[in-house]
């Protein structure tokens, strides 16, 4: 197994926060607020892809075509073995056309559009990423203002018809981008002697809380003390603002238990990280057949997790040994840095 780095504690990360906001249902009913958190383990995902999938195309000589068939065609395993699935156990229906683009994952739809994208951003104008930020961001202010409905809090809903998220959360891409440059500059992934792989602990922790409650607090007004719906023109800073913590908390956590090469802790880590596409396609369908079990909580909030990544982790093997079936080659390409 791989030594740990930060894009495995950011991956398991983004994978908790994930399965936690669908897992409302799981808790009792005053505890339901809870489950939380899906906004900010989108944004660490999507984070995540930047950074790994811009260091490949800086250092790979690979044209669009080829890098974009790479991509799309390491989606489609895990997406249509589960869909099959669900099919034969859950009795789905499907039409032809939500295997193709898959239909009920905003989040893999999304993550294509953005493939579409990326490449030709950082292969060309990778010297403007700042500039190309405040674009997306303009795009969105134009978006928000212009087609959408202020009237109540739907920014942070992911079946939101007007699709604003995809366009704020390609600005967290984009920032993933940035931050993988600096860090390709500072060599910051090999040397422990940075601030924040110093940092006290409970500073570290203080940015995190103060972050995340700055991220909930427009929400708390709008909701709580009817303040304009229009604060959630924001929402894309606070992303961006409560990312970067869980990003340098990443940093700091994986020096530390680089330590402990061979604990069951990094070893735990470093195998969620790896399933975090599976995680995704797989949590839902878990979740709602736990809910429907009625098994009391907190015992189905932990069944669930262990249903999760066990299921994840078979999808993942089935995958990829379908993907590796129609490749020319087994891929065993940077696994460390695995951007799905």
């Amino acid at each position: 197994m791989n030594s740990i780095n930060f894009i495995h504690v950011l991956r398991a990360f983004a994978a908790f926060l994930i399965i936690n906001s669908h897992s409302d249902k799981l808790f009792p009913a005053g505890l339901s607020v809870l489950g939380t958190g899906g906004s900010i383990g989108n944004a660490i995902f999507f984070f995540t892809s930047g950074y790994t999938l811009s260091l490949g195309i800086r250092k790979n000589t690979s044209d669009y075509l080829p890098w974009l068939k790479k991509r799309l065609v390491r989606l489609y395993p895990s997406f249509l073995v589960f869909t099959v699935f669900s099919l034969l156990v859950f009795k789905g229906t499907y039409d032809w056309y939500d295997w193709l683009f898959f239909n009920g994952s905003w989040f893999l739809q999304a993550i294509v559009v953005y493939y579409f994208l990326f490449f030709p951003l950082i292969k060309y104008l990778d010297k403007y990423l700042g500039i190309l930020m405040l674009v997306n961001f303009l795009a969105f202010a134009c978006f928000f203002f212009f087609t959408y409905n202020h009237a109540k809090w739907t920014i942070d809903i992911m079946t939101n018809p007007t699709r604003v998220h995809w366009v704020y959360y390609f600005l967290i891409m984009l920032l993933g981008a940035v931050v993988s440059k600096n860090d390709s500059i500072f060599n910051r992934s090999d040397k422990l002697y940075l601030k924040e792989q110093q940092m006290n602990w409970f500073t570290l922790l203080a940015i995190l809380v103060v972050s995340v409650i700055l991220f909930y607090t427009p929400k708390f007004l709008f909701t709580k003390l009817n303040f304009d719906s229009s604060i959630q023109f924001i929402y894309p800073i606070l992303l961006i603002i409560v990312t970067y913590p869980f990003y340098l908390a990443s940093v700091r956590v994986s020096s530390y238990l680089k330590n402990t090469p061979e604990s069951f802790v990094n070893k735990s880590i470093i195998f969620v990280s790896y399933l975090t596409l599976d995680i995704y396609i797989v949590h839902f369908s878990i979740i709602h057949a736990i809910k429907k079990s009625g098994i009391v909580f907190p015992v189905n909030y932990i069944f669930a997790l262990v249903l999760i990544l066990i299921f994840s982790y078979i999808l993942n093997k089935v995958s990829d040994w379908l993907f590796n079936l129609f490749s020319e080659k087994p891929n065993k390409a940077n696994q460390i840095f695995r951007a799905k």
